[in-house]
């Protein structure tokens, strides 16, 4: 369990508590108050990744548009999609230069590795 889970785990306990020792009332909103605790982090849990980012090594950004890079990568250049690439890659941006981390399908579809 995460850390953060844990946390929001301990402060809904406590809650219960201090609302159960309170009156019918008091007990019922903290129920209500735990049960949506409890909904937030099931809909935010995240499940292991099948399907790892693929990391794509000494890429250059060349240009770049509102939707798509144009980068260099192994001596060919090619667009890649803005909604593929991942929020820990280095290359993001125009001018950019560094480990491109893309979506595993997208790499896949535009043969940069194989298929698993």
């Amino acid at each position: 369990m995460k850390e953060q889970e844990q946390k929001w785990l301990t402060w809904a306990s406590r809650l219960l508590m201090d609302y159960a020792t309170g009156t019918s009332v008091q007990y019922r909103e903290g129920m209500k108050v735990l049960w949506e605790a409890m909904n937030v982090l099931y809909h935010n849990r995240k499940e292991p990744d099948m399907n790892p980012p693929v990391h794509l090594q000494d890429v250059t950004c060349i240009r770049e548009t509102e939707k798509a890079l144009l980068v260099e990568y192994e001596g060919e250049e090619f667009w890649v999609p803005q909604s593929v690439i991942h929020a820990d890659s280095e290359v993001y941006q125009k001018d950019t230069e560094g480990t491109l981390v893309v979506a595993r399908w997208w790499a896949e579809s535009r043969s940069l590795v194989e298929k698993e």
